[in-house]
């Protein structure tokens, strides 16, 4: 388990890397994700600068997709 430090008032650091603002998803991540009582981890930081471009190019099209 990595180490899991209380930043602020709803902030924890895990591992010196990530930060969440809820307590049981730093366990989660703590954990290196294995599932604890349905929490999951978001992969989104993870993603690769290329992808997460095209999501940010893309987002508005498909709002105004689905508006239409």
């Amino acid at each position: 388990m990595l180490e899991i430090r209380k930043i602020g008032e709803n902030l924890w650091l895990v591992n010196g890397e990530y930060l969440t603002n809820d307590y049981s998803k730093a366990v989660v991540i703590a954990n290196k994700g294995k599932k604890i009582n349905g929490f999951t981890i978001n992969k989104s930081k993870k993603a690769s600068f290329w992808k997460n471009l095209k999501y940010k190019l893309n987002f508005p099209f498909l709002l105004l997709e689905s508006w239409m």
